[in-house]
């Protein structure tokens, strides 16, 4: 068929493996970065009640952040995967059509 509709799913293609990986990998390494102040509790908080609201409200909204972010890397993983699908399923059309197309006028598929 035309080459702009076979371009397109070799783009998603291309966007999962390339761009998608990348984002996956800055969001795992942000989650990483953010769950390594958890061994800086103990130094950052010395437990004498003085700064016991701020150190709720951090780790409260550090475990929130950690969530998001984790959910996030599993949401954009499972995107990457649903694009790979598409574009295979887009070509197997694709080259079912063709097929079809060919019997139809009476060549070997």
């Amino acid at each position: 068929m035309g080459d702009g509709f076979y371009a397109e799913p070799e783009g998603l293609k291309k966007m999962a493996r390339s761009e998608m990986a990348d984002l996956i990998a800055a969001v795992d390494l942000s989650r990483s970065e953010l769950a390594s102040t958890l061994s800086d509790d103990d130094n950052t908080f010395d437990g004498s009640g003085a700064v016991d609201g701020p150190a709720a409200e951090w780790t409260s909204a550090r475990d929130l952040l950690l969530r998001v972010l984790e959910d996030n890397a599993e949401n954009l993983t499972l995107a990457r995967r649903a694009l790979v699908e598409i574009a295979d399923r887009y070509v197997a059309a694709d080259e079912a059509a063709a097929s079809g197309l060919r019997r139809a006028a009476g060549a070997p598929s």
